[in-house]
């Protein structure tokens, strides 16, 4: 006896109703993973998942921090100072890859001409046994004046 018209169901809704959602949890994976590594815009403090509840790194307890590097030293450059720079400079702290530390360094070379700049990203560290916080230093690059 075939199955009335209305009720017949092709070989796409079974497919569906069984994949579908190991299909959404791999597209929210996968868009996770693209906020965190291509945009920069997570952290464990925003990502969403269980990384939030499991640590003080948050984004207002790192730093980070310039120098410009010529023959008499180095120079403390005031990050504040230029609005501009928030965005890239949030990006960096966020995510302190070579990348985004190349990209803020980038940046202040054309503000501030020097030799090179040292981009340093730091967080708060917990010692496990006095619970004294302490500076960490999470990431650091120094990107040289091109043709120098």
């Amino acid at each position: 006896m075939s199955e009335p018209e209305g009720r017949r169901s092709g070989p796409l809704l079974p497919l569906l109703r069984d994949h579908l959602p190991v299909l959404l949890l791999v597209l929210v994976a996968l868009s996770q993973l693209c906020l965190a590594w291509g945009v920069g815009l997570l952290n464990p403090d925003k990502g969403g998942g269980f990384g939030m509840f499991s640590t003080v790194d948050r984004l207002n307890h790192r730093h980070l921090r310039a120098y410009r590097v010529g023959p008499e030293g180095e120079e403390a450059l005031d990050l504040a100072a230029d609005p501009s720079l928030r965005p890239t400079l949030r990006r960096a702290t966020s995510l302190p890859s070579d990348h985004h530390l190349r990209e803020v360094a980038a940046q202040l070379l054309e503000r501030h001409p020097a030799r090179a700049i040292r981009v340093e990203v730091w967080k708060h560290h917990f010692a496990p046994t006095s619970l004294q916080i302490h500076p960490l230093q999470v990431a650091s690059l120094t990107v040289e004046q091109p043709g120098r």
